[in-house]
């Protein structure tokens, strides 16, 4: 399965949308979010969504554990923020709850949704929100597969 990655940054509503499709595995993810930092518009304070609907986590636990530490040593991109994780598989689930059990004494703030609307209200956005969001993740979905 070819690994598909697509990124959205949104200034006015504080948030990095992120898209993932394929196999996706704990130095795919550490390469996307440097490419995201490089961005002109990246903000290490906007609040995340990473809708992983669409991918395979391929991850254990000290493949967790060792992207906590990553993230904690990563002056760049480490602060307090909102990341919520969409997903509708039992292995995106059970990697995003592993996530956010073992990230512990970080400044980062984890939930894993089953649904856009959920995800976005809980990173501080309206529910009136929800077709935009959903139209920009879409516009990434077909970028991602041109």
């Amino acid at each position: 399965m070819d690994t598909r990655l697509q990124y959205q940054i949104l200034p006015e509503k504080k948030l990095i949308l992120e898209y993932y499709s394929g196999n996706i595995y704990k130095n795919t993810i550490m390469y996307f979010k440097q490419e995201i930092s490089k961005h002109v518009a990246y903000n290490m304070h906007y609040n995340i969504i990473h809708d992983f609907r669409d991918a395979e986590l391929v991850a254990n636990i000290e493949d967790v554990r060792s992207f906590i530490d990553y993230i904690k040593q990563n002056e760049r991109t480490y602060a307090q923020k909102k990341i919520a994780f969409i997903t509708d598989k039992p292995n995106q689930v059970t990697i995003t709850y592993l996530f956010n059990a073992l990230k512990k004494e970080t400044y980062l703030i984890a939930e894993t949704f089953s649904t856009l609307e959920g995800a976005i209200v809980w990173v501080g956005l309206r529910s009136t929100e929800l077709d935009y969001i959903h139209s920009v993740l879409s516009e990434l979905k077909e970028l991602a597969h041109l």
